[in-house]
């Protein structure tokens, strides 16, 4: 039984060095002919999920009461929030790849680049506060007033306070080597399996806009003691109403297509293709500080290809792309391109 299990050992340990001698003999008895690839595209994006969280609303209204009871303004949070929303329905993004393709082998270099835009309104709910600091009070002084209640809460249910605009600009940058199979089964499927790099860069900046002629809304800035003791409301934290932010994810793919073949000359392909991701995701912002997280998802792409006699491929489908990690992201949309050979030896 020991001999039988090293033997089983032994066979399993050179399985992998069978294969590759396998792949690399049948490699050697085809033409190793250099080519390069040049592949313009674009991508007509719907983005529902942008990455990025709104940030929390801070503002200040008149107080009623005063001075008998508290300072000439009052800061309010917890408001309802709507969206974040997409402003657009379509966001083109733009980009291309430069292919080597050696053999079976093809290393390739793909840029992408988008602009979109999400808003968020901050509205008056149940959970809206003043907030001040009360003459002679050492600690800070929280009235509840629900909007329910007109007597003192001058902006009833569902009064749209403010409006949070989020736009960013994002660059995907990715880098894969794959490796053909040809007719895994004959005349119907080929395979392509690899493996890559991407880096996905995202920067913009948030907005605050006034939408309640009562409600003047700011950011309070992160590392801000918020609200601040035995403080003048209007000077707790340093007050803007535009902040930026700066988000890179960094990720391992591992891109597999099934090519298959919808015609016996090989010109009409319908390819599917699964670029499964995970790394690790990083973010600076002006409101909510440093945060980082592991990120994962990947992209799905489905559409059909039609080869013309030289060589020129025209790609129209649909592609989906999901990021977990600090936020969610969430994008899909038709995806149309071009591949044009460039000449090679």
């Amino acid at each position: 039984m020991a001999m039988i299990r090293g033997r089983l050992a032994i066979l399993f340990l050179l399985a992998p060095v069978l294969v590759l001698g396998s792949v690399s003999l049948a490699g050697a008895q085809e033409e190793q002919k250099l080519r390069f690839v040049f592949t313009p595209q674009v991508w007509f994006t719907n983005i529902p999920q942008n990455g990025f969280a709104a940030a929390g609303g801070q503002g200040n209204v008149p107080n009623p009461f005063f001075p008998l009871l508290g300072p000439p303004v009052a800061e309010v949070d917890d408001t309802d929030r709507r969206g974040p929303d997409p402003t657009s329905g379509l966001f083109p993004q733009w980009g291309g790849q430069f292919a080597v393709q050696y053999g079976r082998w093809t290393a390739g270099l793909a840029a992408q680049y988008a602009s979109f835009e999400h808003r968020t309104h901050f509205l008056s709910g149940e959970n809206t506060k003043l907030n001040g600091v009360p003459s002679g009070f050492p600690t800070q002084f929280d009235v509840q007033v629900p909007c329910s209640n007109p007597a003192l809460n001058i902006a009833p249910c569902g009064t749209k306070l403010a409006t949070e605009i989020i736009r960013t600009d994002r660059v995907d940058i990715d880098l894969t080597l794959s490796y053909f199979f040809p007719d895994v089964f004959k005349d119907l499927m080929d395979l392509s399996l690899g493996g890559g790099f991407k880096w996905v860069r995202a920067s913009g900046h948030r907005q605050l806009v006034d939408n309640f002629t009562f409600f003047a809304a700011d950011y309070c800035l992160k590392g801000d003691d918020f609200p601040a003791r035995n403080t003048p409301a209007n000077q707790v934290c340093g007050r803007v109403n535009k902040a930026s932010f700066l988000d890179n994810t960094y990720a391992a793919t591992f891109p597999t297509t099934f090519n298959f073949h919808l015609t016996q000359s090989g010109k009409w392909l319908l390819p599917f293709t699964a670029t499964p991701l995970i790394g690790f995701q990083e973010r600076v912002d002006e409101i909510f500080g440093y945060e980082k997280s592991l990120a994962y998802g990947g992209t799905l792409d489905l559409g059909v290809r039609y080869v013309l006699d030289n060589g020129v491929a025209i790609y129209v489908g649909y592609r989906g792309q999901a990021i977990i990690g600090i936020n969610r992201y969430v994008a899909h949309g038709p995806l149309i391109n071009m591949s044009v050979p460039l000449g090679g030896k």
